[in-house]
């Protein structure tokens, strides 16, 4: 089995091989093909999806404050506290110390994540909300833990005063 040499072919002057990619790229000047008139093209680009003021602290707060409200219901599950509110009460209390060093380092890596991947913004978007709707969670757990307690001292009482014409 003998192999073939190459077919001889003709050299293509650089330009005209520049020309014939451009030209399947569409890129090429096609006076038959009508085109956008570029003169009447806004140099400006559009607006981003995703708004770089969304990256505020408080949504780094708000992250450090749920990891408290885990904490405290985790120690509580565990019988190691009886009340996790204490355990709230010190992520209410410290949780933006805790965000004032890292979100720096949190904006620039978001930043620089949106200059190599601009098409992701609408993740990054996504990643910020989410950050700033974690502050809601404490509120949630206030909420539940306030009803719960509500119940409980109503049938406390509902249990301790006598009811009329039952004796004991």
């Amino acid at each position: 089995m003998t192999q073939e040499p190459p077919a001889d072919r003709p050299a293509i002057p650089p330009s005209e091989f520049q020309q014939a990619i451009a030209a399947e790229l569409g890129k090429a000047d096609d006076v038959s093909r009508p085109g956008p008139d570029t003169s009447t093209i806004d140099a400006t680009p559009p607006a981003p999806a995703f708004d770089p003021t969304a990256l505020t602290i408080d949504g780094l707060t708000s992250a450090w404050q749920a990891a408290f409200y885990l904490l405290g219901g985790l120690l509580a599950w565990l019988r190691i506290t009886p009340d996790p509110e204490p355990v709230y009460a010190v992520g209410r209390r410290r949780a933006k110390e805790l965000a004032r060093p890292s979100y720096p380092i949190y904006e620039y890596f978001t930043r620089e994540y949106l200059a190599m991947n601009p098409d992701n913004s609408l993740h990054v978007a996504a990643g910020a909300t989410g950050l700033n709707a974690v502050g809601i969670v404490p509120d949630l757990i206030d909420a539940v833990m306030g009803a719960r307690r509500k119940a409980t001292s109503k049938t406390a009482q509902g249990q301790s005063t006598p009811v009329p014409g039952v004796t004991t």
